[in-house]
Order: structure tokens, then sequence, then C-alpha cells
């Protein structure tokens, strides 16, 4: 019996911890230039990012996990 207990305990606790929920920001009226800032979860801040690019050949661009990063072509 001690050891079932075990098994359904390690499920909740790893769900718990493993799954953050990102407060809602309906209130956040700001529009941002670069976007609103992440905070260490991922989740995104009432606050703008203050990332930019070199212009005018750079651009802000964002990858798949949605990080920010510079897209620059060679000047022409």
């Amino acid at each position: 019996e001690e050891y079932l207990d075990d098994i359904i305990s390690i499920p909740q606790s790893v769900s718990q911890t493993s799954v953050y929920k990102c407060p809602q920001l309906d209130n956040c009226l700001l529009v941002c230039e670069h976007g609103l800032t992440k905070d260490e979860h991922g989740c995104f801040q009432c606050a703008c990012s203050t990332m930019s690019c070199p212009s005018p050949f750079c651009t802000l661009k964002f990858d798949n996990v949605s990080n920010q990063y510079c897209l620059c072509l060679p000047p022409s």
C-alpha cells in the first residue's frame, strides 16, 4: 500500500511545479514598438521591451519560442 501512495503522489507534485499559468494581461493597454517584455517563465508582462536593432538594415524578429533577435541584411 505504501508503494501505491508514492506512485499517486508523484504526478501531482510534478504537475504543480511544471505547469505555470501566466497572469492575464486584459487590463494592459500598452502598445510597444518592440512588444511586451517577458518574465523568467516566458509570460508577457505589462511593460515594453527595450530591445532595438541597429537601423536601417536590421529588423526585430521572434523565433518559435518568442525570443527576440535582430535579423540584419548586409548593406547593398
